[in-house]
């Protein structure tokens, strides 16, 4: 079958059939507003996908987007992959190994120094194996649950009770976990709708504090958060004017809804305003009337104490980060080594 198939670049105009792919293999909904804000618009540049076509009809893709990351000292460019989606009857080994073929030709191409992923379990052999990736480390959701209801109705055989009781088991919840602010002299924290040239001066402030991460200026945040057609609500800390710390909010209906602290970002050493922001966090989410809130934050980062001291627990999830270097000067031991990382739900495309 791959030899009756097209491989090309995504282009403009392709995505309405993307849309169709991805309608058909995952049930999802995408307009063509969301690929071009993801695959034309980003800061780092424009994307490397790669899709395969029978006649006119999209039938698979793979790729990656660009991504400015920081690696010690440097800043590098790096991409993510994403959106590896092909249609049943075409998945056998060919189309697949071509398409990313051509894909990883595409990053070399374009000078990329390193590959990241976020891999669900089916997929991760498949990439560590066959592929060049390296594991870094699964990924943790940190979870707090603010409805029990829904777990009740799981433990519970007689849907009756479980309804009143997890009623008031979330009242009595929404009272404990509801709090004002603290109040610390001098900061301030609200709602903002765009990331100005003060969030360029408190990356700059920071980022000698990681070693990897992606770069968290004014310009990658309203891209990423601000102009993504996906709606975020978003808060800051300031003091004294001076920004110390942001985070993203996000609220998706699933079976359940969830309530996900997608990017997090705070001043070295002022676990207050980690406090201060995860408190703003699920109160808003309370006001959403959200089951669960969950946030991924490495074990290595003291955000992580705040969570815990605010009711979070960890859980596992289906994924793990993974890495595939093009750079002899970032070898992937360099990149596997996850106590160098500082990764968020954001860094991914999922959330």
């Amino acid at each position: 079958m791959t030899k009756k198939l097209e491989f090309r670049r995504f282009h403009r105009g392709d995505e309405e059939g993307f849309s169709s792919l991805f309608r058909e293999v995952f049930h999802v909904e995408k307009d063509a507003s969301y690929w071009n804000w993801k695959y034309f618009q980003s800061p780092a540049g424009q994307h490397m996908i790669i899709v395969a076509l029978d006649k006119d009809k999209i039938v698979g893709a793979i790729g990656s987007i660009p991504v400015l990351i920081k690696v010690g000292s440097r800043v590098v460019l790096s991409s993510q992959g994403i959106d590896f989606v092909i249609l049943e009857q075409y998945r056998d080994r060919g189309t697949f190994f071509t398409i990313e073929k051509i894909a990883r030709e595409e990053c070399e191409n374009n000078h990329v120094k390193f590959n990241y992923g976020l891999t669900i379990k089916k997929t991760y052999r498949i990439v560590t194996k066959f592929l060049g990736f390296a594991g870094v480390c699964p990924i943790f959701n940190m979870a707090k649950v603010l409805n029990p209801t829904p777990y009740l109705r799981q433990k519970i055989r007689v849907g009756l009770l479980a309804s009143p009781l997890g009623y008031v088991a979330k009242q009595v919840l929404n009272v404990l976990n509801r709090r004002k602010l603290p109040a610390f002299h001098g900061l301030t924290t609200g709602e903002i709708t765009r990331f100005d040239s003060r969030f360029d001066d408190f990356w700059s402030k920071e980022a000698d504090h990681y070693e990897v991460a992606v770069i968290r200026d004014c310009q990658y945040l309203n891209w990423r958060y601000v102009e993504c057609p996906v709606p975020y609500k978003i808060y800051s800390a300031q003091e004294n004017g001076s920004i110390k710390g942001f985070i993203v909010l996000r609220c998706f209906q699933e079976d359940i809804k969830r309530g996900r602290i997608v990017d997090i970002f705070v001043e070295k050493g002022r676990e207050d305003i980690a406090e201060v922001l995860i408190t703003q966090g699920i109160n808003y989410f309370i006001d959403e009337c959200v089951d669960v809130i969950t946030c991924w934050m490495l074990e290595q980062w003291p955000i992580i104490e705040s969570l815990r001291k605010r009711g979070f627990v960890k859980r596992e999830t289906h994924h793990d980060l993974v890495i595939r270097s093009f750079a002899t000067d970032i070898p992937n031991e360099y990149l596997t080594d996850k106590s160098k990382w500082y990764l968020t739900m954001g860094d991914s495309d999922y959330y």
